[in-house]
């Protein structure tokens, strides 16, 4: 993995294994399948507050930074409580999102410790890798579903270290390039991006 291309692309391309893309594509499809429910089973998979932002919200901000979309966020730390709020949804659809997102962190293990010792080696940073590997617990899994629109996100940076880029269900996402022009995410079903 050439990691050096954060310092001439601003990320580093990565060939996308098979098995996390197979793994990817059934959480989006769970994924869709959950937003598809209606908003007060949805909320119960919910932390109840913007401010603790895990599990389901619904944003509708409006003006200058307009962003409406439904997104859902979870670290490993909480499944247990997860899917204990999932046994209070009957649509199976919602158990089938939660054991779906169990396998997306499982195999994205792998790829991501891999992409930290490789940081760890290209930028001397001893510990790393280590690090990494032993917080995967605290990794940030985020779901969004944007609803149309000329713009559905402004521009803005990802919170946490670096964002394991995994899925563009329609074209349109891009990043602002070390030249300061917008260019396409270099997103496929054959490559990702990891960016900080």
């Amino acid at each position: 993995m050439n990691v050096g291309s954060l310092r001439t692309l601003g990320f580093v391309p990565v060939a996308y294994p098979s098995a996390l893309r197979e793994r990817v594509l059934a959480a989006m499809a769970s994924w869709e399948g959950f937003c598809a429910l209606p908003e007060p089973e949805k909320r119960k998979l919910s932390g109840g507050d913007r401010l603790l932002d895990f599990g389901y919200m619904f944003r509708n901000d409006a003006g200058t930074t307009a962003d409406k979309k439904e997104l859902f966020h979870v670290v490993r730390r909480h499944m247990a409580e997860f899917r204990r709020m999932g046994r209070s949804i009957s649509d199976p659809r919602a158990g089938e999102f939660i054991e779906a997102i169990n396998a997306l962190i499982e195999a994205s293990a792998p790829l991501v410790v891999e992409f930290a010792r490789d940081i760890e080696r290209e930028f001397d940073l001893p510990g790393f890798a280590e690090e990494v590997a032993g917080s995967q617990d605290n990794w940030t899994f985020r779901y969004l579903h944007y609803f149309g629109g000329d713009t559905l996100a402004n521009a803005h940076c990802d919170r946490g270290g670096f964002t394991l880029h995994l899925h563009e269900s329609a074209p349109g996402g891009e990043y602002f390039g070390f030249d300061n022009a917008w260019r396409p995410w270099p997103v496929s079903d054959t490559q990702t991006i990891i960016f900080p």
